[in-house]
């Protein structure tokens, strides 16, 4: 299983959201090692429920990283590793 961490930063106007995926072979019989990251810059304006703002940029973000892991596996010519949805 790929390790996923996101780190979500906030600024005074900007939230900054890391996410760092790690595959390796220690788990699964994967073909391939790689780490991935994507950072999502956000701009708030101090009307949105602070509670909820993690989880949106969240659920924004990793669908990108997702279709990037499949798009670079299968661009190797090996059939597309897709990552699991998360439930955030």
């Amino acid at each position: 299983m790929p390790k996923i961490n996101c780190n979500i930063r906030r600024g005074n106007e900007t939230i900054l959201c890391t996410f760092n995926v790690d595959l390796t072979k220690k788990d699964e019989p994967i073909p391939f090692e790689f780490t991935i990251s994507a950072v999502g810059t956000f701009e708030v304006d101090g009307t949105e429920d602070a509670s909820t703002i993690p989880v949106k940029v969240a659920e924004t973000v990793f669908p990108f990283v997702r279709a990037s892991i499949a798009g670079l596996t299968q661009m190797a010519n090996i059939p597309a590793y897709v990552l699991p949805f998360v439930d955030m």
